[in-house]
Protein backbone atom coordinates (compact mmCIF):
# COMPACT_ATOMS: atom_id res chain seq x y z
CA UNK A 1 0.00 0.00 0.00
CA UNK A 2 1.28 3.37 -0.88
CA UNK A 3 0.30 4.81 2.71
CA UNK A 4 2.77 1.80 4.24
CA UNK A 5 5.60 3.11 1.70
CA UNK A 6 5.52 6.62 2.49
CA UNK A 7 5.98 6.12 6.36
CA UNK A 8 2.34 6.66 7.31
CA UNK A 9 0.63 4.84 9.52
CA UNK A 10 -3.12 5.18 9.38
CA UNK A 11 -5.48 2.65 9.23
CA UNK A 12 -9.41 2.48 8.76
CA UNK A 13 -12.27 2.87 11.23
CA UNK A 14 -15.76 2.31 10.55
CA UNK A 15 -17.56 5.45 10.43
CA UNK A 16 -21.13 6.14 12.43
CA UNK A 17 -23.11 9.26 11.91
CA UNK A 18 -24.03 11.07 14.89
CA UNK A 19 -27.47 11.68 14.02
CA UNK A 20 -28.58 8.44 12.95
CA UNK A 21 -25.76 6.44 14.39
CA UNK A 22 -26.19 4.31 10.97
CA UNK A 23 -22.53 3.23 9.64
CA UNK A 24 -22.02 5.44 6.89
CA UNK A 25 -18.15 4.65 5.62
CA UNK A 26 -14.76 4.77 6.83
CA UNK A 27 -12.68 7.48 8.56
CA UNK A 28 -8.92 7.14 8.86
CA UNK A 29 -6.88 7.32 11.80
CA UNK A 30 -3.82 7.20 12.89
CA UNK A 31 -1.66 6.96 16.52
CA UNK A 32 -1.45 9.82 18.58
CA UNK A 33 2.08 8.76 19.71
CA UNK A 34 3.35 8.64 16.03
CA UNK A 35 4.63 11.54 13.78
CA UNK A 36 2.27 10.13 10.74
CA UNK A 37 -0.03 13.38 10.88
CA UNK A 38 2.82 15.95 10.81
CA UNK A 39 4.63 13.74 8.06
CA UNK A 40 1.04 13.49 6.16
CA UNK A 41 0.69 17.62 6.55
CA UNK A 42 4.55 18.08 5.79
CA UNK A 43 4.14 15.90 2.68
CA UNK A 44 0.76 17.43 0.98
CA UNK A 45 1.32 21.06 3.01
CA UNK A 46 0.13 22.84 5.70
CA UNK A 47 -2.21 24.91 3.86
CA UNK A 48 -5.10 22.81 1.89
CA UNK A 49 -3.45 22.60 -1.50
CA UNK A 50 -5.26 25.06 -4.37
CA UNK A 51 -6.64 21.71 -6.27
CA UNK A 52 -8.94 20.44 -3.32
CA UNK A 53 -9.08 23.59 -1.14
CA UNK A 54 -13.10 24.23 -2.29
CA UNK A 55 -14.09 20.50 -2.50
CA UNK A 56 -17.48 20.13 -0.91
CA UNK A 57 -17.78 17.76 2.35
CA UNK A 58 -21.53 17.89 1.94
CA UNK A 59 -23.83 19.35 4.19
CA UNK A 60 -23.60 18.81 7.97
CA UNK A 61 -25.15 20.25 11.08
CA UNK A 62 -28.82 21.75 11.85
CA UNK A 63 -28.96 23.85 9.49
CA UNK A 64 -26.95 21.78 6.59
CA UNK A 65 -24.56 24.41 5.83
CA UNK A 66 -21.82 23.01 3.28
CA UNK A 67 -18.32 22.19 4.50
CA UNK A 68 -15.25 22.41 2.26
CA UNK A 69 -11.81 20.81 2.95
CA UNK A 70 -10.24 23.95 3.93
CA UNK A 71 -12.91 23.86 6.46
CA UNK A 72 -11.67 20.59 8.10
CA UNK A 73 -7.52 21.60 7.77
CA UNK A 74 -5.84 22.22 10.93
CA UNK A 75 -6.04 24.96 13.03
CA UNK A 76 -4.17 26.75 15.29
CA UNK A 77 -5.30 24.74 18.43
CA UNK A 78 -4.78 21.33 15.99
CA UNK A 79 -1.40 22.38 15.38
CA UNK A 80 -0.31 22.91 18.87
CA UNK A 81 -1.68 19.22 19.35
CA UNK A 82 -0.21 17.71 16.34
CA UNK A 83 3.57 19.20 17.02
CA UNK A 84 3.57 18.34 20.60
CA UNK A 85 3.77 14.38 19.51
CA UNK A 86 6.73 15.22 16.65
CA UNK A 87 10.22 14.28 18.26
CA UNK A 88 12.24 16.47 15.79
CA UNK A 89 10.16 20.03 17.64
CA UNK A 90 10.29 18.20 20.58
CA UNK A 91 13.78 17.51 20.77
CA UNK A 92 14.85 20.80 18.74
CA UNK A 93 12.77 23.02 21.92
CA UNK A 94 13.66 20.65 25.29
Amino acid sequence: MLIKKLGLNFYPVKYKSGFTGKACGYCVYSSAEDETVFKFFKLIGFKPPKEIRNCSLGKKGKYRKVRYVKDKWPNKEDWIRILSNVKEIINKFC
